[in-house]
């Protein structure tokens, strides 16, 4: 196992805990990854089952990128399934806002405010990367819906 994204502060956390490869072996879905997003305050603790495919782990690369700017960002946002969302209402001097949302499944929202110091983003990109390390791209989608193994 490991973290995709470690956000938290005295009160409250955000994780993205990925377990490994969904199907592996399975052409198409060998390598999407099994994933789950954690929130835990004081308040309210929750769990969302998501599964991570490459195209959405170059996306959250690109929210990283958004986020060291400073700017408010979304990620999973394709209208069929959980979405998470960043944003800094107060400006950079303030809490971040991570907002999950299980807009498909439960309808649940959880809103955590955390204040987070330092290079936090680069953090997020170093995960990001040990994720890509651990389980790298091993198919190769030539065209819509079809799969081929990389030759090494």
């Amino acid at each position: 196992m490991a973290n995709l994204a470690d956000l938290r502060d005295a009160e409250n956390s955000f994780r993205i805990e990925v377990s490994g490869r969904f199907r592996p072996g399975v052409l198409q879905d060998h390598d999407t990854l099994a994933a789950e997003i954690v929130v835990v305050s004081s308040f309210v603790s929750g769990r969302l089952r998501v599964w991570i495919r490459p195209a959405e782990l170059q996306a959250w690369q690109g929210v990283l990128s958004v986020l060291r700017e400073g700017k408010p960002a979304t990620w999973l946002d394709q209208g069929n399934g959980p979405v998470v969302a960043f944003d800094f209402p107060d400006g950079l001097d303030g809490d971040t806002v991570i907002t999950v949302e299980d807009a498909t499944g439960s309808g649940a929202v959880a809103t955590l405010p955390l204040g987070l110091e330092g290079a936090w983003v680069d953090e997020q990109i170093a995960l990001l990367d040990a994720v890509r390390k651990q389980w790298p791209s091993e198919v190769l989608e030539s065209s819509y819906g079809v799969f081929e193994w990389k030759k090494s």
